[in-house]
């Protein structure tokens, strides 16, 4: 049997046959083997979270070695700095914007009320106008749609098994839930955004996670995710597979296993950028999780045929409030980059992201090639040997020569964020532009800041007042782009106009989170925010 080498093995052997004039070698070739794909997605975790990527305080040994045994991008992003936008995006290589989903999406129809239910990408904005804010927030779908093509119809289409298991967040019907978006096999999914507990009965008051029995009372969430992961994995040895491993960790309740927060209590440096010990101990479970489904598939002897992705949804959470009103604790931190989850400062949107396949992907590589969230739909086709169908107006790009040491003709990234944020800093609808190492944040109240990544990766110089024809190159290219893409912009709100004391859009201000308190330590629960729940 032909083992898949490289990504053109076997194209590059069927060349070489026919300039050589042995067709009949050709007809006799076996088909190449389709690789497996075993995609892993953290949720909220942030850039700086992981050993590999600078932290020296959470402890990541299996995620880093998969970075070692692969490619680590340095420059990943997620296509929204919230989480049911970028899941959308992974799934179908749209493009927030062109999705018309560009926040969290509700947990139930009757929160469904701000939402449309928009048939096409082409359709004109719908728009909520409050007294809140002075422009208008447009309304977004609020269900991921079954007209959407996801990559794993298209893996079905060529013998895959798939399964999807964990974090689903992408609307509240039930019957547009992943088992109808090409998942075959599914476990633990829910409309909501995090879980009521990791710790079984997995219940919250009300809330329980439906389907999910716990097996023992000592059960934690992301080990019982990877047991039903595993599972699959073996089930499905001996055919092609697609698994979609959506942890509902490290987001809030930030619950960890006792003995890792009392392991991880015993290295804090109080003060420190990351200095949390239950964070860490989720950040050691969701390592155990990456190291057991490494194990599995060496353990069947397919590690030349099954490709590791590995990807957070959005930057990480800085601040939270405890559970029962105790006040504010921090997370954990991205320094150097600015702001969190919620913002399109880079510490919103950028992310880890790793990609390992033994034999075709070369190891201990760093790129510095900017990616993003929506590429990773025509990325999982191509490694299938699947074409991106001309009527699918997929806004990603294939990253198949750049994990080959090669490149990608790419100009720029965008981003479209126009909900009012109130986290950290804070921000008022926005959008934003990379390219090459220059980033436009685009206020849609008017103004914006423009950095240079490269000497300002922290997005502290604005440069806008220095290079104004460049801010105006850029915040044109970002404007044609989103355009194109059909979002619908925010517009002057003609009900604007509240009492100060009304509103809940939160003043833009300077960070204050770095010197903030040691967070409450030494307990399993820390908190339970629902801002942002996404």
């Amino acid at each position: 049997m032909i083992r898949r080498r490289d990504f053109v093995g076997t194209v590059c052997m069927a060349a070489t046959l026919v300039a050589a004039g042995s067709l009949p070698a050709l007809a006799a070739a076996e088909p190449e083997p389709k690789p497996n794909i075993v995609f892993i997605l953290a949720d909220d975790l942030g850039w700086k979270d992981l050993g590999c990527y600078g932290s020296t305080f959470y402890e990541t040994p299996h995620i880093d070695k998969l970075a070692k045994s692969g490619m680590r991008f340095t420059d990943a992003y997620a296509a929204a700095p919230l989480c049911s936008a970028t899941r959308a995006s992974i799934l179908s290589g749209w493009a927030p914007a062109r999705q018309h989903l560009h926040g969290v999406t509700p947990e139930s129809k009757e929160e469904a009320g701000n939402c449309y239910d928009y048939r096409s990408w082409k359709d004109e904005a719908q728009h909520k106008f409050t007294k809140t804010y002075p422009l208008t927030i447009p309304k977004q779908l609020g269900q991921f749609p079954l007209e959407r093509i996801t990559f794993a119809e298209r893996l079905k289409e060529k013998g895959y098994a798939t399964s999807f298991i964990g974090k689903w967040h992408l609307g509240p019907d039930r019957n547009q839930f992943p088992d109808r978006q090409g998942f075959d096999h599914t476990f633990a999914i829910s409309a909501k955004g995090f879980p009521p507990s990791y710790h079984g009965p997995y219940r919250n008051g009300k809330y329980v996670l439906e389907g999910v029995t716990p097996l023992s009372e000592q059960e934690y969430l992301t080990d019982r995710l990877t047991d039903k992961a595993l599972a699959f994995i073996e089930k499905h040895s001996q055919e092609p597979f697609c698994l979609y491993l959506s942890h509902y960790a490290v987001h809030g309740p930030w619950e960890s296993k006792e003995e890792y927060a009392e392991y991880f209590e015993g290295k804090r440096k109080p003060g420190a950028p990351h200095d949390n010990s239950v964070y860490a101990g989720m950040i050691k479970s969701l390592d155990d999780s990456v190291g057991r489904l490494v194990a599995k598939v060496n353990e069947l002897g397919l590690d030349e045929t099954t490709v590791f992705i590995f990807f957070s949804d959005n930057g990480g959470k800085v601040m939270a409030q405890a559970r029962g009103g105790g006040g504010k604790f921090k997370v954990t931190s991205m320094h150097p980059l600015r702001g969190e989850k919620g913002l399109l400062w880079e510490g919103g949107i950028r992310v880890p992201c790793i990609f390992s396949w033994k034999g075709s992907i070369r190891e201990e590589q760093i790129s510095s090639t900017p990616m993003i969230s929506t590429d990773f739909f025509p990325t999982i086709l191509s490694m299938a040997g699947i074409t991106v169908g001309k009527d699918n107006p997929v806004d990603g790009t294939d990253l198949t020569s750049v994990l080959k040491g090669g490149t990608i003709g790419r100009r720029q990234l965008t981003w479209f964020m126009p909900h009012y944020v109130q986290a950290g800093e804070g921000l008022t609808s926005s959008a934003a532009i990379r390219a090459g190492t220059y980033k436009l944040v685009k206020l849609f109240e008017g103004g914006g800041a423009l950095h240079d990544l490269r000497e300002d990766i922290g997005e502290a110089k604005d440069l806008s007042q220095k290079e104004p024809a460049l801010f105006k190159k850029l915040d044109d290219a970002l404007m044609s782009e989103l355009r194109r893409q059909n979002a619908h912009f925010p517009i002057v709100n003609k009900n604007f106009g509240p009492k100060e004391s009304d509103r809940s859009k939160a003043p833009v201000k300077k960070e204050t989170y770095r010197k903030s308190p040691p967070s409450r330590v030494g307990e399993k629960t820390l908190g339970n925010s629902q801002f942002l729940a996404g």
